[in-house]
């Protein structure tokens, strides 16, 4: 029987009744909520990591930081009086069943083969000079231990990196508080009167980024904004923070 979490992960898509079994079980595994770095101020801070890992990414801790928790914890997320803080991310990934992903796999292969012989030929030329960079030269290097599928992956996490440290930079040189890079993902926080405004702004930055590292190519973006006295809300995790408030609560009623 298998109950690892991406296990779980994948039958919740099809069955969500299990989703708030499964960020329970995540939530026991993770149990060290006391490491969580919470100013006086209320305020998650931890230190990023950056370019902690091969591909130039991040390398936070996922025990201190509230977007490496259970996904129903980021609901503790709530802007201050005035404030809205609004979720802009590049990513535009669909959840879906392995198999369904094999199959599309399979099918983008079939349709796009000049990409995968480019793809396939990254790989090569890594193993044949022993390191592959990003458009702007950040390296991975080979070595006895090396897996060749990290060379293929290595250009869409490498550059995704290289275009997150530049929307980071244009972001702070245009004013706009950063509260924190969440992978693909900027989480900004302003005067609720700018908020429209700024997250305008901000598309547009992430959208010059992406032009910068993909010669002109473009990536969308969605967006999510709070306004207090909402939560962030991650529906992922929505249904397991109504049961623990629940509990709370009969825990509170019977106490009194």
């Amino acid at each position: 029987m298998n109950l690892s979490d991406k296990t779980f992960k994948e039958r919740a898509r099809a069955f969500p009744q299990l989703e708030p079994l499964r960020q329970c079980r995540k939530t026991l595994a993770q149990l060290r909520l006391h490491e969580l770095t919470v100013g006086a101020d209320g305020r998650n801070r931890c230190l990023l990591s950056p370019v902690g890992t091969r591909t130039g990414r991040n390398a936070l801790s996922n025990s201190k930081f509230i977007f490496g928790a259970a996904a129903w914890l980021r609901l503790l997320i709530r802007p201050p009086v005035g404030r809205g803080p609004a979720y802009i991310d590049w990513s535009a990934q669909v959840g879906i069943w392995i198999l369904v992903a094999q199959q599309l796999l399979a099918l983008h292969r079939a349709t796009y083969r000049i990409f995968w012989r480019w793809a396939e030929e990254n790989v090569a030329r890594a193993d044949l000079n022993g390191v592959i960079k990003t458009v702007y030269g950040w390296p991975m290097y080979t070595g006895p231990e090396w897996n060749p599928r990290a060379a293929l992956n290595f250009p869409m996490q490498a550059n995704g990196a290289e275009m997150m440290r530049i929307a980071a930079m244009l972001a702070t040189e245009a004013g706009i508080t950063v509260c924190a890079p969440i992978h693909d993902a900027f989480l900004i926080e302003v005067d609720i009167v700018d908020l429209e405004s700024a997250v305008a702004e901000m598309r547009e930055i992430m959208a010059e980024a992406s032009r910068k590292v993909l010669k002109g190519f473009e990536i969308r973006t969605d967006v999510e904004i709070v306004r207090y006295a909402d939560r962030y809300r991650d529906e992922r995790g929505a249904q397991m923070w109504r049961i623990a408030i629940e509990q709370l609560e009969h825990i509170e009623a019977a106490a009194a």
